[in-house]
């Protein structure tokens, strides 16, 4: 089996595949890998540790101040712009994004990409207008379809087992981009439905168990995070376009007699049965609840049961430095109508958010031969952010010739008063940390020129200016 997600944090587990893929064993020997930039976690939500984490939490951040209707900070998209990998996906965290994802290592536990992270990723990219790098990620996700038609945890190239938890996070997020999985020779909804509990011998399985979806780990035995993760997927559903508020059947239906049609959405049904048993028991925990709230919204059955859940299992019990916990739950509360919560939990979110409060850096860069007016035609700035990164660079060249100011606009020079020219050009970008203007009918005289920088989160670099005589075109 591939290596799990290890994503809990006091009772709010965010898993997907979850650590059901391994004992306690191995959570106890996993071992946190250490940022190599001390700066990589500005734009995170979250201060915790984001080794197991980081992109999954950082998703749920953001989808859950979509529900809200709310804009993240600049610097938290960057954060996971930037945590994608060269192929597409993701993994769950990666310390040190100016250098590949890391591998997988199996005694830490850390490094290689996954597919929950990425599938989160995804719609949270959507949600903030990345439309590309979420058509990306989805589309690497359907290269690691396994023949069964589910997914695995870990982009595993010798293949690994399928699991519900991930199948179903693939699912929605070819959902929400629109991307189709290869589904050959099996689909997604083929692999969730054989994995529901007495679909193939109903008779033969206990009442109580049937309908509900099972782990590969313990195949006769119904769980709980698979079922309600599943719903949702069976639905046709996704994170980003839940439906908020709208009134639904109050019940759970009912349990059926027999063995369900094979369709979707009766398999969904027949799962949401289960689920309002579980409920029922006490087994759907504020591990579980978001996830239960969303499968009972989307079957369109047990909005009854579902607000139960919601008042007994979320509301007040959310830590309000978990973003990802408020994340989900402002996804519950959205679909429950309860708008004032939802703002609520953005509002948390934000509040976690390690801010960019360091201006970046600028300077000129001159040329060799700096006093021959043809080495300046391309002028380059030298712009470093430790926070958030580089967003604009902006620069005003001016010169002095026979006693007059001239401003360059872009394509020509015009007549100034002084040296403060008034025209602001927008640099290129090359490369990480240079950037250039093109300066055409420069000449001998008096050269000025002034730069400032902005990073992601808007803080400005000093306005530097620079004065360089030229003698020689």
């Amino acid at each position: 089996m591939g290596h799990t997600a290890l994503r809990t944090s006091g009772p709010w587990l965010l898993a997907g595949a979850t650590a059901l893929a391994m004992g306690a064993t191995c959570l106890a020997a996993a071992t946190p890998a250490s940022a190599a930039d001390p700066h990589h976690d500005v734009g995170l939500y979250g201060t915790a540790d984001p080794t197991y984490d980081g992109v999954y939490r950082q998703s749920l951040a953001i989808l859950g101040l979509h529900a809200a209707g709310r804009t993240p900070a600049p610097e938290a998209v960057a954060w996971l712009e930037r945590q994608q990998c060269a192929d597409g996906g993701f993994s769950s965290y990666n310390p040190d994004s100016s250098k590949p994802c890391p591998a997988f290592d199996p005694v830490a536990y850390t490094g290689g990409e996954d597919t929950n992270a990425t599938a989160v990723a995804v719609q949270a990219l959507l949600a903030v207008g990345r439309k590309p790098a979420a058509t990306k990620a989805a589309k690497w996700l359907t290269t690691l379809q396994n023949a069964d038609g589910g997914w695995e945890y870990t982009a595993d190239p010798d293949g690994g087992q399928s699991d519900p938890n991930s199948t179903a996070l693939v699912m929605t997020a070819l959902t929400a981009t629109g991307v189709a999985a290869k589904d050959t020779p099996k689909s997604g909804i083929d692999y969730l439905r054989a994995m529901q509990v007495g679909r193939d011998d109903f008779a033969g399985t206990p009442a109580g168990d049937r309908g509900g979806i099972a782990t590969p780990w313990q195949a006769t035995t119904p769980d709980v995070l698979a079922t309600v993760q599943s719903v949702p997927a069976l639905a046709g559903a996704d994170l980003l376009r839940v439906p908020g508020g709208t009134a639904w059947a109050d019940d759970v239906a009912p349990a059926p007699t027999d063995v369900p049609a094979a369709t979707a959405g009766a398999t969904a049904r027949w799962a949401t049965t289960w689920l309002g048993s579980q409920v029922a028991a006490g087994k759907v925990t504020a591990s579980t609840a978001p996830w239960a709230v969303l499968s009972f919204a989307w079957d369109r059955h047990g909005e009854d049961v579902a607000h139960h859940l919601y008042a007994t299992q979320i509301a007040g019990k959310v830590p309000a430095a978990n973003p990802g916990a408020n994340g989900q739950a402002a996804l519950a509360a959205a679909v429950l109508g309860k708008r004032a919560d939802v703002a609520w939990y953005a509002t948390n979110v934000a509040a976690t958010l390690q801010r960019d409060t360091t201006a970046p850096t600028v300077a000129v860069v001159v040329p060799k031969g700096p006093k021959k007016a043809k080495h300046w035609k391309k002028l380059d700035i030298r712009a470093v952010d430790a926070g958030s990164g580089v967003a604009s660079v902006r620069v005003a060249v001016a010169e002095k010739r026979s006693g007059k100011w001239y401003a360059y606009n872009g394509t020509a020079w015009k007549k100034s008063k002084n040296s403060k020219a008034k025209h602001w050009i927008e640099a290129r970008s090359l490369k990480s940390g240079d950037w250039r203007v093109s300066v055409k009918g420069l000449t001998k005289g008096k050269l000025v020129v002034r730069t400032q920088a902005t990073d992601v989160a808007g803080n400005h670099s000093a306005l530097v200016k620079k004065t360089q005589k030229l003698t020689k075109k």
